[in-house]
This record gives C-alpha cells, sequence and structure tokens, in this order.
C-alpha cells in the first residue's frame, strides 16, 4: 500500500527542466550519506521524493518524480535511515532530492502509459526545435520511434551520452534531460509520450 502522503507529478513537454530543490539543508545531507555511486561517482540525475511504499518484503521504497522507486532502507550500522520508520519524519523528507541511478542508465520506468505522439517527421521535416537542446517536464518519458534510416541521439547532461539509432529500433528520453537529434541521411521517425497512470 502506498503512503497517503504524496505528490502529483506534472506533465507535458517544456524545453526547459524545473527542477525540485529540497530547501531542508539537514534533511539533504541525510539523504545524501546514504547514497550509492555509480560510474565511480554520484549518479547526477536527482529526482525528488513524491511518496513512499513498502515492497513485498516490507521495504520502504521512494516513489520518485521520474517514476523510479529507490529503497530507502534502514538496517544499521551500514545503512542508517532512521527517518523511514516513522510516518512524521518520512513526510518530511518529501520534496528532498535522491540520485537516481536507474535515470542515469535510461532505463524505462514500470507502470507506465503513452497519452501522445507526434506525427511522422523524414529528414526534410524535422522540426527545428528537435535539432536543438531542449528536454520534457518531469515525469515525462518519450520513445524516439525510427521507422527508416536512422538517427544520431545526442544526450547531454548528466547523462552525457551518444549513439546512432537505427530502424526498428527507438530510444528513450529521459525526463528533463536535454537531448537532440540529427538525421544521418535519408529517415522516418516519430516521438511517442509517456507518464505515470494517473488515479481515477
Amino acid at each position: 500500500m502506498r503512503n497517503s502522503h504524496q505528490a502529483t507529478p506534472a506533465s507535458g513537454m517544456n524545453h526547459r527542466y524545473g527542477g525540485l530543490h529540497d530547501r531542508r539543508p539537514d534533511s539533504r545531507r541525510q539523504v545524501r550519506a546514504n547514497q550509492r555511486t555509480y560510474r565511480g561517482h554520484e549518479s547526477p540525475v536527482k529526482r525528488a521524493i513524491l511518496g513512499f511504499h513498502r515492497d513485498a518484503q516490507g521495504d520502504w521504497v521512494a516513489d520518485l518524480d521520474c517514476g523510479h522507486g529507490q529503497h530507502v532502507r534502514h538496517r544499521p550500522p551500514f545503512v542508517n535511515r532512521p527517518w523511514v520508520e516513522c510516518e512524521t519524519t518520512r513526510t518530511r523528507m518529501l520534496g528532498t532530492e535522491l540520485d537516481c541511478i536507474r535515470c542515469d542508465r535510461m532505463e524505462w520506468p514500470e507502470g507506465l502509459v503513452a497519452y501522445r505522439r507526434t506525427g511522422e517527421f523524414d529528414e526534410t521535416t524535422i522540426p527545428p526545435g528537435f535539432a536543438r537542446e531542449h528536454s520534457t517536464r518531469p515525469g515525462v518519458w518519450a520513445r524516439i520511434h525510427v521507422v527508416s534510416g536512422a538517427l544520431k541521439y545526442h544526450v547531454g547532461a548528466p547523462v552525457d551520452r551518444c549513439f546512432p539509432v537505427e530502424a526498428p529500433k527507438s530510444a528513450v528520453i529521459v525526463p528533463g534531460v536535454p537531448h537532440r537529434i540529427e538525421d544521418l541521411g535519408p529517415v522516418r521517425f516519430f516521438v511517442e509520450f509517456w507518464r505515470a497512470q494517473r488515479e481515477p
């Protein structure tokens, strides 16, 4: 069962990412003390806590604004998160940012639903904005589906990747992470947008 203290993620597309920032320094330090590392340094993709729920084993999981979940266990002396054992202190941690390793790896979250897609573009009709760095809003994922040909996909900081996407493959767009595309000759593609399913 999910904790009742949850915020609602935003949806849609924007060319600027309005990140969520915790204004409680003590809480932020407490969380960072227990964060994992990835590629030899702290995972740079920051995500805000929207709520909490227990997994099948009864361990607490933080629900992040990207749609991923992250365990926030309290298992002293190795992992110290006493705040997770109390509903009052869990509530105080809402809005605090955690490093999301799964976003850094561009992993697709579970439970997303498609809600919009573009028309099909080719090398002559690619919107100018697609060739410039832009990003989706918090909570909005997308997939670039290449129907024929190939694109070069540039993903900016903090992910920092660049790779070709050839038909019939697709590429993941991570919420709030700047990205752009360029054609590699004749190509046809479309973009599909996804978000967490809204509760009725």
